[in-house]
């Protein structure tokens, strides 16, 4: 896991009652994932065929304009924490394993993945 993810792998267990660990799986995942949403439609539709086999699995998704929005894993959590649903999906008890991801795309821009999974 690079210094970004672990920034925010840091950040995220902060926030919450009860650490998550790290999945190597789901960074994989997740890092294929950021890569895809350079080319793909940025949604969450088709975030499930990324699942390892979780029976909980959670996805929040950031993009930047170019790779100044979201530079610091401080950036991209904040975003996220002020955002109800990827709050809900951060601090979510059912999680026990995170993965993240985090591409800078040809045109300049950026895409963040954060996967979760529990059983």
């Amino acid at each position: 896991m690079e210094g970004f993810a672990i920034g925010v792998v840091m950040m995220t267990n902060a926030l919450r009652a009860h650490p998550l660990q790290e999945d190597t799986l789901l960074d994989l995942d997740a890092q294929v994932r950021a890569e895809l949403l350079c080319t793909e439609p940025f949604s969450h539709a088709g975030f499930e065929k990324f699942n390892p086999g979780y029976h909980y699995y959670g996805e929040n998704l950031a993009m930047g304009d170019d790779a100044s929005v979201f530079a610091t894993p401080q950036s991209v959590v904040l975003a996220w924490y002020k955002s109800p649903t990827h709050r809900e999906n951060m601090l979510a008890n059912h999680y026990e394993y995170i993965g993240v991801g985090r591409t800078i795309c040809p045109d300049g821009s950026n895409r963040e993945v954060q996967l979760f999974g529990g059983f």
